[in-house]
């Protein structure tokens, strides 16, 4: 048996972007100004981020706003000077908003004036997560329509007494979330993402009803894991 976990991240998505150049006609720099555009390109790739205590968790719970600072605010002041934020908030519907009262994606909107007369904007994008909520210990629960990996699919298979003897119409053999590939008059391949497991089967001849001794092998390790 096979493990898998699957991994929710949730990323910033930079909002400011800078653009720099040479003076026309010219092919050589200096080693200060080399210095200085590289110095350039250091603040471009700081971040604003929340500060929540860690560097890999972008979620925070509905009441107030986490408070948002530079990813390495040592190189901002070295480049720029210590300049002062404006932060406005937006929920999901694009309204500006003083305080997440409700889970959902939010996005802040950063804007400042260096001493020197530069506007600094940034914007990303966080989420509020649901109070005593544990993301990393739930299965996965979405159903996907289409899976981009050549030679695999989805093989959600009917359980045969589906909408008999109680059992919901809709029910499956395993779970919805299984793909794989092959046919069950030869080698088959199922990964069931929920059940975190990995069934492989061959066979060396032909038979009859091979197709019901297939479900009904599956049939009996979904029991199992039962």
């Amino acid at each position: 048996m096979n493990r898998y976990l699957l991994l929710l991240s949730l990323t910033l998505v930079p909002g400011w972007f800078g653009h720099e150049g040479t003076a026309a006609g010219s092919s050589e720099q200096s080693p200060s100004s080399l210095s200085g555009q590289a110095e350039l390109r250091g603040f471009l790739n700081c971040q604003l981020v929340p500060r929540l205590g860690n560097a890999w968790d972008y979620t925070f719970t509905p009441g107030k706003f986490p408070r948002i600072e530079w990813d390495r605010p040592e190189v901002v002041e070295k480049v720029m000077g210590s300049f002062p934020l404006k932060i406005r908030w937006f929920d999901g519907e694009g309204n500006e908003v003083m305080s997440p009262d409700q889970p959902g994606r939010y996005a802040f909107y950063a804007e400042g004036t260096t001493s020197g007369g530069k506007t600094i904007r940034r914007a990303a994008a966080l989420y509020c997560r649901p109070k005593n909520w544990d993301g990393w210990s739930e299965k996965p629960r979405a159903y996907l329509d289409f899976l981009p990996v050549d030679g695999l699919t989805w093989m959600r298979q009917a359980h045969p007494q589906a909408g008999m003897n109680g059992i919901p119409k809709d029910t499956t053999v395993l779970s919805r979330n299984v793909i794989g590939h092959g046919s069950a008059t030869s080698a088959i391949l199922r990964v069931d993402l929920d059940h975190e497991l990995v069934i492989c089967q061959t066979r060396r001849r032909g038979g009859a009803d091979y197709d019901k001794h297939v479900t009904e092998f599956l049939i009996a390790v979904e029991a199992g894991l039962n």
